[in-house]
């Protein structure tokens, strides 16, 4: 027979305080059968949520877009930050709750072990400094609507593409590093059929 201490599901309520800067929060707090926090730890704790898991859904699939865009090093030879930022959407809407290890093991794809090693670390650091990693959350759907799930680009001449889903089934090629021969981004669209869009 369990007593309440030895059975943690018994524990409705439950909170862990830092007292010192080393993390992004000063609370984490965990409530039986609820997504938010409750009037109990408002009131008990005087804490706010730095953020609902409408807010954390949005900046877990931004920081994969965020890394790959400021470690270009450590991509695999082939993908653009569009595409870890496919496999983050692919994670985000084929998951209910949120794992950081397998979130990180699902964008982060490399068939070289040494440099998907390095990635891993850096990645991982990069999602506690914003206060992401070792959250575990309910994945919110509504953070995942048409607009956010859409990739965007603008080149320098102003021309923007917008698309959905792995660049590939759009028939779109975008390469990771400048052409040699004369210093531009040789960008590829293959379509049989271009329309004008009226505003």
């Amino acid at each position: 027979m369990h007593t309440f201490v030895e059975d943690t599901k018994a524990i409705q309520k439950m909170a862990l305080i830092s007292i010192s800067d080393v993390y992004a929060w000063e609370a984490l707090v965990y409530e039986r059968n609820s997504d938010s926090i409750k009037k109990y730890f408002k009131n008990f704790l005087a804490v706010t949520e730095k953020d609902d898991i409408f807010d954390l859904t949005k900046k877990t699939l931004r920081a994969a877009t965020q890394w790959a865009n400021l470690n270009k090093s450590l991509l695999n030879s082939i993908d653009t930050a569009a595409n870890y930022k496919q496999r983050a959407i692919n994670y985000l809407t084929s998951h209910s709750i949120f794992n950081s290890d397998e979130f990180i093991d699902t964008v982060l794809y490399d068939e070289d072990e040494e440099r998907r090693s390095r990635a891993k670390a850096s990645f991982k650091e990069f999602l506690q400094e914003l206060g992401i990693y070792g959250q575990n959350y309910k994945i919110s759907r509504k953070a995942l609507d048409n607009n956010t799930l859409k990739h965007k680009k603008i080149t320098a001449e102003g021309l923007t593409m917008s698309w959905t889903g792995d660049p590939a089934l759009v028939n779109l090629t975008l390469p990771k590093e400048r052409d040699q021969s004369d210093g531009m981004y040789h960008i590829v669209i293959k379509t049989d059929d271009i329309q004008d869009i009226s505003l």
